[in-house]
């Protein structure tokens, strides 16, 4: 196993703020070549593992490098974007007690917003366009509905300034099954079925149909349950849950993946 500093962090150089999943896919990259020449790493057996953005990241560097030797998708995403964003905010907010009539007004809000930053090429035009949409949405709403969703000014300035980050604009546009569907190697994707963030059956049955259109047959798809998006053992699934959870990792996630690793790398 190799470990470094993230981008920015230590010794690493580059600024976090303002790189992409692509930037971090190019430090994977050159890990994994690091890895491969390294004379005390068998270059047959060197494999790729990554949770959650991790996961694309994974993915991407295995398109690249048809010699991978494995592939673990750990709540790995498998659709665009847009519709993971919109999946994410319907899930949480369900969660958190939100009448169904007002969160549609809140997810079609959100879904123009999360499209003109994925789509919109100047970021200034885009933030103006962003905040626009955020003010025309809450003209249109109660003022409990505006309460209920935190819609304060506060969170208007938050979001527009969010959805201007390189990362999430990029995050935004980016489809992950092209990658997906070019990963010859064995795969094991797992998704918790508490996982609110990364929707464990729309993208699981996802990453299936990609690993299939690619002609893999050596993947193994599976989902975990009780478990949330890093793999705990979870009460709501809720992200304000996760630092309250004594657990790292669930037993079982770790067992499936040695026993999944021991199985294919051989």
């Amino acid at each position: 196993m190799l470990r470094l500093d993230d981008r920015g962090a230590g010794k690493s150089g580059g600024n976090p703020t303002m790189a992409t999943t692509q930037d971090f896919t190019s430090d994977a990259q050159a890990a994994y070549t690091f890895l491969k020449a390294h004379q005390s790493v068998n270059p047959k057996k060197v494999g790729l593992l990554g949770i959650s953005e991790g996961a694309l990241i994974a993915s991407s560097v295995a398109a690249a490098n048809k010699d991978v030797a494995f592939v673990v998708l750990l709540a790995g995403s498998a659709m665009p974007g847009v519709e993971l964003l919109v999946q994410q905010n319907e899930a949480l907010y369900k969660k958190g007690g939100i009448p169904e009539e007002t969160l549609q007004k809140l997810l079609k809000l959100r879904r123009a917003q999360f499209e003109t930053a994925a789509t919109e090429a100047d970021v200034y035009a885009a933030s103006q366009k962003i905040r626009a949409l955020e003010q025309e949405a809450k003209a249109g709403m109660t003022e409990q509905e505006i309460k209920q969703l935190q819609l304060s000014p506060e969170a208007e300035n938050a979001i527009v300034a969010q959805l201007s980050l390189p990362w999430a604009r990029h995050f935004l546009a980016y489809d992950p099954a092209p990658a997906l569907r070019q990963l010859k190697m064995p795969v094991l994707a797992l998704n918790g079925s508490k996982d609110l963030q990364v929707a464990a059956a729309a993208n699981l049955s996802a990453t299936e149909k990609a690993l299939k259109a690619a002609g893999n047959k050596r993947y193994t798809i599976k989902e975990l349950q009780g478990l949330n998006h890093i793999f705990q053992t979870a009460d709501t699934g809720l992200p304000g849950e996760y630092a309250t959870i004594e657990e790292t990792m669930a037993p079982v996630a770790l067992e499936t993946i040695s026993a999944w690793m021991k199985e294919v790398v051989k």
